[in-house]
């Protein structure tokens, strides 16, 4: 096993254990209510909060990747919103556009990375993940098409401090 591998299988050894906590952080949250009998949402977070701080005695990153969870879904939100607002407002005034299909090299190495990378960009207005394929090197190309395909590589750039690394946080965590 090389050295690599063995990194690829600690990290999806650590997204799988990541996200069986937090399945187990939501039931034990519903325990909590159904021991409290009261069903209101500050009781489900409350219980939610207490046993992530429980979780985190156990494994000190959850608490930390938690909170990346959050991050990342706001500033998914956000970039979709943002996006919405953008293609509405480029066809309301009849904008043209010069779309693009865009080669985009990952930096992400495992197959969770570049499923979560390829469904935002999907989410997100204007974008659309096409097709994903090994180079001949061995790193992962994604093709994106671009409504607005003026500037490809503000496109990769903003991926890359954006999503792709907030993931890559996520995942390696």
């Amino acid at each position: 096993m090389t050295q690599d591998t063995a990194r690829l299988a600690t990290e999806r050894f650590a997204v799988w254990r990541h996200l069986i906590m937090l399945v187990g952080n939501t039931l034990m949250a519903i325990l909590w209510m159904v021991f409290n009998s009261t069903f209101t949402l500050r009781t489900a977070a409350g219980g939610f909060l207490f046993v992530a701080v429980v979780l985190t005695i156990y494994r000190r990153s959850y608490l930390r990747w938690l909170a990346r969870i959050f991050l990342y879904t706001g500033y998914l939100t956000w970039q979709i919103a943002a996006s919405c607002i953008e293609v509405a407002v480029n066809i309301l005034t009849g904008k043209r556009h010069r779309q693009a299909l865009v080669a985009y090299e990952l930096r992400a190495d495992t197959d969770i990375e570049t499923l979560l990378l390829a469904s935002s960009i999907t989410l997100t207005p204007g974008t659309i993940a096409v097709d994903s394929r090994f180079r001949p090197d061995g790193r992962r190309l994604l093709y994106v098409h671009l409504l607005d395909g003026r500037d490809p590589e503000q496109f990769r750039l903003q991926t890359r401090r954006g999503f792709e690394r907030r993931i890559m946080q996520l995942a390696r965590e």
